[in-house]
């Protein structure tokens, strides 16, 4: 039997998939034409999905420049970390340098009203190295809409949206992040690694192990291999990261989040794989652990360290009487 296409709900819900196509087509490959022909009320690209329309145009009457300015660092440059944006304005700013700290409260009131607009969403971690509070801002899928009924590009992705998709949390990797700059500023490094996780930009890596951190002394002759730990990691999966480690160095490097966790957590888990495995798969090795803090202050030199194991040596661990 036919039917009618004008009463066939298929027919017509393919109708408009086909019109929102040639839409989207449009947008994207002509936009300044597609905008001097609609009204400005509505998202670049919406879907046919959504049950209803958000009319932008309630959003865009409550912005001020600094809110767009806000909004074009964060959709533009990536950032994250509200410091760093705060740093990318105020260099645009043509009075910061004469009243700073007026110029800062208003891109905090700014953002702070973009979050209760649903434009932002607002994250805040306690427990990043170096960092007491570190706040960090990404665009909400109505904020998605926003950047690109403005600025006719979409968002670049952000830091923190990498930082989610590389690492196990924000707090481990804003961490690693933390430690890199500690790395950098101790200068014994030429080249300081990060986001060397698995990924489509790096498919394999031998032995399957991918550090946290990597460093290259100015002579280049080795390299430093590092793993940042927040004190979850179980027995097991930290017996795997010393076998995948051990297959590419002899000296195997934790820092772990703060002394605290390192001598509750972390050291009678490494204590126990030392005791079983020293004369296995680890022996001949140097094992080293600290805190960000300790490598921080002493600009990552030899007092840096904690607690160390030397298995040709002995199984016993060696404590750093100076820093303890």
């Amino acid at each position: 039997m036919f039917t009618d296409s004008h009463h066939d709900p298929t027919t017509a819900r393919l109708d408009e998939l086909t019109e929102w196509v040639k839409t989207l087509e449009a947008q994207i490959n002509h936009p300044e034409t597609y905008r001097k022909t609609q009204p400005h009320t509505e998202a670049v690209i919406t879907s046919p999905v959504s049950m209803h329309m958000i009319d932008l145009s309630e959003f865009r009457e409550k912005f001020n420049d600094k809110m767009w300015m806000l909004l074009e660092v964060i959709g533009k440059e990536g950032l994250s970390k509200f410091a760093d944006i705060e740093s990318v304005l105020e260099k645009r700013m043509p009075d910061a340098k004469i009243n700073r700290q007026s110029v800062a409260s208003q891109f905090r009131i700014a953002a702070k009203h973009l979050t209760k607009m649903r434009v932002l969403n607002e994250y805040t971690l306690h427990k990043v190295p170096m960092i007491p509070k570190l706040l960090l801002y990404s665009l909400t899928d109505i904020g998605d809409r926003i950047f690109q009924d403005k600025f006719f590009v979409k968002p670049v992705e952000s830091e923190m949206a990498r930082i989610k998709r590389s690492y196990h949390s924000l707090e481990h990797g804003y961490g690693i992040l933390s430690l890199q700059k500690v790395f950098v500023g101790s200068g014994r490094y030429k080249e300081v690694s990060v986001f060397n996780r698995k990924n489509e930009n790096n498919p394999g890596a031998p032995y399957d192990y991918y550090p946290d951190i990597m460093c290259v002394p100015e002579n280049g002759s080795y390299i430093d291999y590092f793993e940042y730990d927040l004190g979850a990691v179980s027995l097991p999966d930290l017996i795997q990261k010393f076998k995948k480690m051990r297959n590419v160095t002899s000296c195997l490097n934790f820092v772990v989040q703060n002394r605290d966790i390192l001598v509750k957590r972390i050291l009678p888990k490494v204590d126990e794989i030392v005791k079983s495995h020293g004369h296995e798969f680890l022996r001949n090795t140097i094992i080293r652990l600290t805190t960000p803090r300790m490598l921080f202050d002493n600009k990552a030199d030899r007092n840096s360290w904690l607690v160390f194991y030397d298995t040709k040596k002995s199984l016993d661990p060696v404590i750093n009487k100076i820093v303890l």
